[in-house]
């Protein structure tokens, strides 16, 4: 290892990028819906009342209920997680404390974390009950999941569900009631609130001592969000207006009554609708990530779009034309990109002459090409080998290949199911096979392969949107078929397909051309370059430099119950265990070194095809035989030699401790380089704040906010502490 310096302040160098300020407060923009769209009936809702259990508030005027429990995640709500929720008469839901305040007012107010439907002087003392309840019915979770633009893919863990049901208003006022619903969902990482208000039941707007007159006039009613900062917020665009009465026909996504908000970041995110360019509005996407190879349909909102404009979306500096679909939406379909990870998503709208009216940027999150949940599944008995001449079942989400915004317009539609592989030459996907043509999107299949122009080849299966006609959209007459087909596709993960032969094989001659082309001493060099396999388990699970990896294990190591993987800048160790907990070495149970890593896009390739793919060539038909010839040119470690890792570590006021095992304790302020190795290959910044008392003042001790590291020519990685904690 390289020598580290001892940590000093950065008064120049930092790796740090910058912190940007709070957003400001916003309020949204509607969405107009035509009177003659039908509104959201009561039945609609989600069940409340005795029937399923609800608890309620008793008749009161300015009660609450709480602190109510919600179940396990935590939910966010503006970039903080919370453990329970009130329940406020008023029309409205609380966060750390209930809220008996009768006349709204304006957002932002700072202390108060909210989340109304409808806040106003709700009066239950003579008409109307406020019911809640927690629930993971599985039936509930699913309806939740199809409300128009939530996130595909999301699976909430539960829902918290509270309904004002026919309230009046004060001072006990019985002639005119309000019935509206809030939803709450939550997988933990992202948040959803949707706001129901039932057609024709949304009948006042004020109480007596907030200066209305048969509850109407004076300070009328607020629908939206508060973060408690003083600074960000959200509002329904009648908010705090005559206008907030007729709430229950206007919406963000185009079902009057119906509102749906993303509540989890700092900043409350509304799809659906959209602003003017002048404003520069923020850019926001569905979904937010995709495989590399390509294929995702992206839906893209925030600025209102013209049929006029040219739309070009970027994902990660790769550009693609994107579609107009409406005033509200346009669609992206990703290219193949250029890496794994975070990229940059921009969306450009440019004017007939060419004149730049809009430019935003969002992130997009490159999935790589082996994961462990694709949207299309290979069911062999390894589900990475694909079988050669014989029958297998292949099952995709087909409800994932469309954005569901779309699938009123699209109709019924066919599939293509097709076999890519990788050519590492042009670093691109070709095709190499159509396996079926215009099937039903069912979401599974029988395939068999019959013809191959490969004897062994890494290859993923797309199922992609057939070109078979379609339904028009907009004046520009656009067949959304046409636009999807062939471009909008699902993919398995990476797989490996072989040709097993008898006699004079072809993989026997790959094998040994491999086995060549390699230098004479590689197998040593790489053993001497990396870290040496911990000789037991018991030690491996203790050092963590080394990763547990049991994928394929019973295929690639026979005999081995656990392996670990440790990767070493551009090169891998393998090690594998038996039953027992001892090292394995050698062909076929035990690990090997890696000539390259996947821990980017190139080194993935380069991977698969210097020491995955010559894997198949030497030991997938010829175990015996030629194996051994693999594990020369990559060889198993056998731990002789191997020194467990010393840790550094920092904690508390901070106290820190460095790898050569000195302790002390440091309270500078400020940002400060933890480790630089004497090569300059690595560097390790932390950013030291002021810390804070129960109370939120500064106390006289220093923590650490941020963490950076930056290795060779690699991006920085920065980890930093939000409000919800890492």
């Amino acid at each position: 290892m390289a020598a580290v310096s001892e940590m000093v302040q950065r008064r120049s160098g930092s790796i740090f990028r910058t912190v940007s300020a709070h957003p400001v407060g916003i309020s949204v923009a509607i969405l107009i819906i035509s009177s003659c769209t039908q509104a959201i009936p009561l039945e609609d809702f989600y069940p409340f009342g005795n029937e399923t259990f609800d608890a309620q508030l008793p008749p009161n005027d300015d009660g609450f209920a709480g602190p109510v429990n919600l179940p396990a995640p935590l939910f966010p709500f503006y970039d903080e997680l919370y453990e329970s929720i009130f329940v406020n008469n008023n029309g409205l839901l609380s966060f750390l404390e209930g809220l008996s305040q009768f006349t709204p007012e304006k957002f932002p107010l700072p202390d108060r974390k909210l989340i109304a439907p409808f806040w106003a002087d709700v009066d239950t003392l003579g008409t109307g009950v406020v019911w809640y309840r927690n629930t993971t019915e599985a039936a509930l979770l699913e309806k939740f999941m199809t409300e128009p633009q939530i996130q595909d893919g999301f699976t909430p863990s539960y829902l918290f569900i509270a309904t004002w049901d026919h309230v009046g208003y004060y001072a006990s006022n019985v002639n005119k009631t309000n019935t509206f619903q809030c939803v709450l969902a939550t997988d933990g990482l992202t948040s959803y609130a949707v706001f129901l208000y039932a057609d024709g039941e949304i009948q006042w707007t004020t109480g007596d001592a907030s200066g209305g007159i048969d509850g109407l006039n004076g300070t009328e009613g607020h629908a939206g969000f508060n973060a408690g900062d003083g600074v960000n917020f959200a509002l329904l665009p009648e908010s705090d207006s005559p206008e907030i009465i007729s709430v229950d026909t206007t919406s963000n996504v185009k079902v009057p009554g119906v509102w749906v908000f993303q509540i989890d970041s700092e900043e409350v995110v509304v799809e659906g609708v959209c602003n003017s360019v002048d404003v520069q509005p923020k850019v926001y996407i569905n979904p937010r990530s995709g495989p590399q190879q390509g294929g995702t349909a992206v839906i893209v909102t925030g600025p209102c779009f013209e049929e006029s404009y040219n739309i070009i979306c970027a994902f990660g500096g790769r550009e693609v034309e994107g579609i107009y679909i409406s005033e509200q939406q346009a669609l992206c379909i990703s290219p193949q990109l250029p890496s794994f990870g975070r990229l940059t998503f921009k969306l450009t709208l440019t004017s007939t002459t060419g004149f730049i009216v809009f430019e935003g940027e969002t992130i997009f999150f490159s999935i790589e090409v082996q994961n462990d949940n694709p949207a299309v599944n290979i069911e062999s008995k390894y589900e990475f080998l694909i079988p050669y001449d014989l029958p297998f079942k292949v099952n995709w989400k087909e409800d994932e290949l469309v954005p569901k915004v779309l699938t009123p317009s699209l109709g019924t539609f066919k599939v293509d199911l097709k076999l890519y592989t990788y050519n590492l030459d042009i670093e691109k996907w070709e095709l190499l096979e159509v396996l079926l043509e215009a099937i039903g999107n069912t979401g599974e299949a029988d395939v068999a392969i019959r013809q191959l122009s490969c004897d062994a080849c890494p290859v993923a299966i797309a199922v992609e949107v057939s070109d078979n006609g379609g339904l028009s959209i907009g004046r520009k007459q656009i067949s959304l078929v046409n636009i999807l087909a062939g471009a909008a596709k699902l993919w398995s993960t990476l797989a490996y397909i072989a040709k097993p032969q008898t006699g004079t094989n072809a993989l026997q001659s790959l094998c040994q051309e491999w086995c060549d082309s390699q230098p004479d001493n590689i197998g040593q060099d790489l053993l001497d370059r990396l870290t040496l396999c911990p000789p037991t388990v018991q030690r491996a699970q203790l050092d963590n430099r080394f990763q547990l990896d049991n994928r394929f294990i019973e295929f690639f190591h026979p005999g081995a119950e656990n392996c670990f993987r440790r990767q070493d800048f551009n090169e891998g160790q393998e090690c594998c265990y038996g039953s027992d907990g001892s090292l394995l070495v050698g062909p076929r149970g035990g690990g090997t070194v890696d000539r390259y890593t996947p821990n980017s896009l190139s080194g993935f390739w380069n991977h698969q095809f210097e020491d995955v793919l010559p894997f198949l060539y030497c030991c997938f038909s010829f175990v015996d035989q030629l194996c051994p010839q693999y594990y020369q040119k990559r060889p198993s470690s056998d731990g002789t030699g191997y020194r467990l890792a010393v840790p550094a570590w920092v904690f508390g006021d901070p106290h820190i401790a460095t790898l050569d095992l000195l302790k002390y304790t440091f309270n500078g302020k400020g940002e400060f380089t933890l480790i630089e190795t004497t090569d300059n290959k690595f560097t390790l910044q932390g950013r030291m704040v002021a810390a804070e008392g129960d109370t939120g003042a500064s106390v006289a001790a220093t923590v650490f906010s941020a963490i950076v590291g930056k290795q060779d020519y690699s991006d920085a990685v920065q980890l930093e502490l939000s409000r919800r904690g890492i």
